[in-house]
């Protein structure tokens, strides 16, 4: 039995440290690889990240200041353990 390619990927995310969705990651099955962009409204990349560890993630920071409240864009590439390779893109909330 083989599980199908899925991605899970929040809209909204609390970086404030209470230990509870304080982190924005991409999650799935079958993922090696996860390529994430992500833009403030001003197009100004904010995070990169390429990894096969899906524990990486962005903590809602930029240049080691917390970012302000607001929607945020993210793309990310994600490659499968079959070989494809699919976009995902959309907005990510940050709330405090």
């Amino acid at each position: 039995v083989f599980a199908p390619n899925d991605v899970l990927i929040p809209n909204a995310f609390s970086p404030n440290n209470d230990g509870h969705n304080d982190y924005f990651s991409i999650q799935g099955t079958n993922i090696l690889l996860a390529e994430v962009h992500i833009y403030n409204r001003w197009g100004n990349r904010l995070f990169f990240d390429v990894d096969t560890n899906l524990s990486q993630s962005w903590d809602g920071t930029y240049n080691s200041e917390q970012v302000e409240i607001g929607v945020y864009v993210y793309y990310a590439y994600v490659t499968f353990a079959d070989g494809t390779r699919k976009l995902y893109k959309g907005n990510v909330t940050v709330v405090h």
